[in-house]
């Protein structure tokens, strides 16, 4: 596959040619070792698309059958909330 570049931010042209320069090879290499070593493989991306979003993990949250909704309205679940303990007090 060939790819043509344009680099149109006459900054990021320069700080390319220099790191090229460092390392002995031309921008192009430089660009491609880049893409190797900093984005995650094409594979991975379907990955991603099956991650939920903040919207539908919150719908869940909660939603476990013979629990309450939401456990603070149990005060069993909510004794000792905000307090501070030592840590010499916790059993190991």
């Amino acid at each position: 596959m060939s790819l043509h570049l344009d680099i149109s931010n006459p900054q990021a042209e320069a700080r390319l040619a220099v790191a090229a320069d460092q390392r002995g090879i031309g921008i192009a290499a430089l660009v491609e070792t880049m893409a190797v070593d900093f984005l995650p493989p094409a594979e991975s991306t379907a990955a991603h698309a099956k991650v939920k979003t903040a919207g539908e993990i919150a719908r869940k949250v909660g939603f476990v059958k013979g629990l309450p909704s939401d456990l603070s309205t149990n005060p069993e679940y909510m004794k000792g909330f905000g307090q501070t303990i030592n840590r010499g007090d916790l059993k190991q």
